[in-house]
């Protein structure tokens, strides 16, 4: 039996890989496409709290995040996915001086990442596992999106962030999938307005989660929120896309606020110059400037580090 058993082994590692793929069960399978597709593009590790939650994230139905599907046991996912991740620990900085370790999810080998991408597994039995990179980054974008969006439509007093687990890689990597995407959509667009929507100021719990303007955390207290905060974020993260929508809606182009004061500034000092021609054509005053406190706060922001 053991001698019979050796001649069926596969004989390659795209046979073993395609022989765990096989193995995995008809009522697993979509669940297991979801975790192989965030875990093989993730912008940073995945928690397994975080994983628990990424199954639960469906783009084809509205709204994405069904919570019903979390996984009870986080580690489920070890069982779904079979020997294709496996798990580890990562050091995490909670307070200064302090770490703290967490367990954290990852692909068994860098050559499974490999086989998911490859031409290969689209000619064999198992290319529903395939993975595009493009196609895969504009699924995740828009799950961050959907999942972000969902969050922020609850009360601030019911809501319990660890109860939304994803919140935090969801908030800060939204708009680096997106980039990765290559060409901006009118779709994600459409949803990026609308997360960035700050027609009421309880949507903008994603921005206290992550606030990609990097404001210094002494003067931040102070820092009004743009009356244009859809444009200034949009610039700020080279969105040109999203610039033009927002334009063409008629937003002010000059509206003062944020770390660089207005939306030309942003983009300018981030070098978007797609986006900066965008505003300028649209009468940008190149030559605004902030209030004094904010010109402070973006002097303070450039010599962080400077013993000057």
């Amino acid at each position: 039996m053991l001698r019979k058993s050796l001649t069926t082994l596969p004989q390659t590692l795209d046979q073993t890989y395609d022989r765990i793929l096989a193995a995995i069960s008809a009522e697993d399978c979509v669940y297991a496409i979801r975790i192989l597709q965030w875990l093989t593009f993730s912008a940073r590790p995945l928690s397994v709290r975080e994983v628990a939650q990424v199954v639960a994230i469906d783009v084809t139905r509205e709204p994405v995040f069904d919570r019903d599907e979390v996984l009870v046991d986080p580690l489920e996912a070890l069982d779904i996915c079979s020997s294709l991740v496996t798990l580890t620990t990562e050091s995490e900085k909670r307070a200064p001086g302090t770490l703290e370790s967490k367990q954290i999810i990852v692909l068994a080998h860098y050559s499974v990442q490999e086989y998911l991408m490859s031409d290969r597994i689209q000619q064999g039995p198992t290319k529903r596992y395939s993975m595009q990179e493009i196609e895969c980054h504009r699924t995740i974008t828009k799950g961050c999106l959907g999942y972000l969006s969902q969050m922020q439509q609850l009360p601030l007093y019911i809501l319990s962030y660890d109860d939304w687990a994803l919140a935090s890689y969801t908030a800060s990597s939204w708009y680096v999938h997106l980039r990765r995407t290559g060409v901006e959509t009118d779709e994600l667009s459409r949803l990026v307005i609308r997360l960035l929507s700050t027609k009421d100021t309880e949507h903008l719990k994603w921005f206290n989660i992550c606030d990609p303007d990097e404001r210094s955390p002494y003067l931040s207290f102070q820092m009004p929120f743009p009356s244009a905060a859809e444009l200034y974020y949009a610039a700020l993260l080279g969105l040109s896309l999203v610039t033009k929508l927002l334009i063409d809606d008629g937003v002010d182009v000059d509206a003062q606020g944020g770390r660089y004061s207005t939306a030309l500034q942003a983009a300018s000092a981030r070098g978007h110059w797609s986006v900066v021609k965008l505003l300028i054509d649209a009468g940008a005053n190149v030559n605004a400037l902030g209030e004094p406190w904010q010109r402070t706060q973006g002097w303070f922001n450039d010599r962080k580090g400077d013993d000057r």
